[in-house]
């Protein structure tokens, strides 16, 4: 009854493996896209990429995350699976090219992520750390980035939460996220932070230490530069998590990080739709977005 299933094991020699990473590193190459369901997973990839019908939703697609994906690798006619996080490390230099490299170190910096909650939820409210508090506390020599993509909208009146809404007391907010966490009053959102609707085709940028998260009804594309696991949630709207315990909260980090200024105005001025048109001719305009400073 002991006996170890080795049927589906995939053996290459040294040389091979190193001299596939190498060939990768030098073109275009793709990840093993994967799909997890989550509290406020929605329904959109599980219609639209053909995926599992019998699960009841999925929430995040990880399609760029080097710690997260694998690399499927042909060598001698068999599919070799191995982290993609490899790559990064075996050839950084040719990978990432120098400047990159010499910013970064050894890690991929920019991932792609999609969160699907069509028919779904909102995402928790929460805060990236500021480049300064990720090195001081965690080690980590850069911090995350964002901004979310939207693929498409639905629903009577689909948003993203982003910023603080002018007027705010930060201690006011504090209190009442604490209450929240405690058990007492849920956090109403809506009076501290701004609601801001969103239709298919736009893009909000979320610099760290912006209080943010997508509302329900939203398929998003996030790109962002993102070390690998620091977000700062602030209030998960009172749920528990799919294996019914509450989901953790990390107040003391947020409310270290939270950017007070970036109150409304700031907001729609600064990441909301901050499009340029590069050029219009018969055939269309084209315009660049995603950049912040």
């Amino acid at each position: 009854g002991s006996e170890m299933c080795i049927r589906d094991r995939v053996l290459t020699t040294g040389n091979a493996f190193r001299g596939a990473l190498q060939q990768l590193a030098g073109q275009p190459f793709r990840m093993e896209p994967y799909f997890d369901p989550g509290v406020w997973g929605g329904q959109w990839m599980k219609e639209n990429f053909g995926l599992d019908a019998s699960k009841e939703n999925f929430a995040w697609s990880f399609d760029g995350v080097p710690e997260e994906n694998s690399l499927n690798l042909e060598i001698g006619g068999k599919t070799l699976k191995v982290p993609a996080q490899d790559l990064v490390l075996y050839a950084p230099h040719e990978l990432l090219g120098e400047r990159v490299h010499g910013r970064f170190g050894a890690e991929f910096p920019i991932r792609f992520d999609l969160l699907d909650t069509m028919g779904g939820q909102n995402l928790s409210l929460q805060v990236h750390p500021l480049t300064e508090y990720i090195y001081e506390k965690f080690g980590m020599p850069y911090t995350q980035d964002e901004s979310y993509y939207l693929l498409d909208a639905a629903g009577e009146a689909p948003c993203v939460y982003l910023g603080i809404k002018a007027g705010t007391k930060p201690e006011e907010m504090i209190d009442a996220l604490q209450t929240a966490q405690n058990g007492g009053k849920p956090f109403p959102a809506e009076k501290f932070v701004n609601k801001i609707p969103v239709k298919k085709h736009d893009h909000v940028l979320i610099p760290a230490g912006t209080v943010h998260c997508s509302g329900a009804d939203t398929m998003v594309l996030e790109i962002s530069a993102t070390p690998y696991i620091f977000t700062f949630k602030l209030w998960d709207w009172g749920r528990v998590d799919l294996d019914g315990k509450p989901r953790p909260i990390h107040l003391e980090h947020g409310a270290a990080n939270i950017q007070w200024y970036r109150n409304t105005e700031w907001v729609h001025r600064n990441l909301v739709n901050a499009v340029a048109e590069v050029y219009t001719g018969e055939n269309g305009t084209v315009v660049r977005t995603g950049l912040h400073e």
